[in-house]
């Protein structure tokens, strides 16, 4: 007789696809969207420099580029919140700034029906 435990394993192994699917379904587009980072990176490195490190409000601007994402659509804005967010992971200057990772019990739900 098969414990729960193997019961959930068997479960699960079924039903999650396997690291090489989904390398193959979105490895270009993970691919396209880091290689846009960059380009943008670079740009704004080349037109402002090391001026604005550790003095920009990073928090602030993503808080803008998500609510003009979320009424346009462009997936630019995306690249740049993106873009930000590493910004302020590296140079922020939040006082109580910390990583701590843990499962917070939200989780993304799709909307296929």
């Amino acid at each position: 007789m098969k414990r729960i435990l193997e019961h959930i394993r068997e479960h699960l192994l079924n039903k999650t696809p396997t690291l090489e699917e989904l390398r193959c379904e979105s490895s270009s587009q993970v691919n396209n969207f880091l290689q846009y980072m960059k380009n943008r990176l670079s740009m704004g490195r080349l037109r402002y420099g090391k001026k604005f490190i550790g003095t920009y409000d990073c928090v602030g601007r993503m808080a803008e580029l998500l609510k003009e994402y979320k009424r346009t659509g462009n997936d630019k804005l995306l690249v740049d919140l993106a873009n930000y967010a590493l910004l302020e992971s590296v140079y922020g200057v939040h006082p109580k700034k910390h990583f701590k990772s843990g499962d917070d019990g939200k989780h993304c739900e799709t909307n296929q029906t």
